[in-house]
């Protein structure tokens, strides 16, 4: 599973693009703070992937935080 596809099923988001780095890495992790852009339900999303060690975060250009989807 490529990074993104993960990112996206963890989040609950689709279409994550990681911007300015030629799309996002497929085995390891983007740098901290790599600007993205992703679907929240219908809603285009404009942000950042933080990165701290091995933990990836997504947080909205509001600084709202994404929580972990509940499986």
């Amino acid at each position: 599973m490529t990074f993104t596809e993960k990112t996206e099923r963890t989040f609950n988001v689709s279409h994550l693009r990681c911007e300015n780095i030629g799309g996002c890495p497929s085995k390891k992790l983007p740098e901290d703070r790599t600007e993205a852009t992703w679907l929240q339900g219908n809603r285009y999303v404009k942000g950042w992937i933080l990165v701290d060690g091995n933990k990836v975060g997504l947080v909205g250009s509001n600084g709202i935080l994404l929580t972990v989807k509940e499986s």
